[in-house]
């Protein structure tokens, strides 16, 4: 009975000869098997440079291993950039009554996360707009004008700011709501109407 050590001896003893005698002609020393630093087996061509490594009773090329590596540090860096606050132009909405409006978003974990600064405050307006919403709207827009958020915004998500006086000189929406990735890299631009 053999312990298992010795098979593991046997194992790798097998597997470098396959890996060795893998397009390798008689009198020629094309291949070397080696161990790295993890611990698997792998095949250097002394001749390309190139690197094989066992995984199972597979042959994989270490580009490939390194390409889906790269890929999967690509897709991580990406989703932290788009949880980074990304800020649009100042815009004045005229009709509203505010001079200077500023509008920030950030995505993650499939959610917009908005924040939008009215300065004055928008005007009043004189219609009613129901239970809990504001009467602004808030779209958000792609290259070619097509509405990728158009959502009426809750009064629960505004807040008043006021003055050391107490007189409320402006508005901030503070909103978050579900968006897929593609929708979210999609957008361009934004704009805030009445409802």
């Amino acid at each position: 009975m053999r312990s298992s050590g010795g098979a593991l001896v046997v194992v790798f003893a097998v597997a470098a000869g396959f890996l060795g005698a893998c397009d390798q002609l008689p009198g020629t020393n094309r291949y070397e098997i080696q161990q790295d630093s993890a611990g698997r087996t792998i095949r250097l061509d002394k001749q390309t440079g190139e690197i094989t490594i066992l995984e199972g009773d597979k042959l994989v090329s270490a580009s490939s291993e390194q390409k889906a590596l790269n890929e999967q540090a690509a897709a991580k860096n990406k989703l932290t950039a788009l949880a980074q606050p990304r800020f649009f132009p100042l815009k004045t909405f005229e009709l509203l009554g505010v001079t200077a409006a500023s509008c920030q978003t950030m995505w993650r974990d499939g959610k917009l996360f908005i924040l939008v600064d009215l300065s004055p405050q928008p005007k009043l307006s004189g219609r009613s707009f129901g239970i809990g919403l504001s009467g602004l709207n808030l779209a958000f827009i792609d290259a070619s004008g097509f509405d990728i958020v158009d959502q009426p915004v809750p009064v629960t998500n505004i807040t008043r700011i006021a003055d050391n006086k107490g007189k409320i000189t402006s508005l901030q929406i503070n909103w978050s709501l579900a968006l897929s990735q593609d929708a979210y890299e999609s957008i361009t631009d934004w704009t805030l109407t009445w409802l």
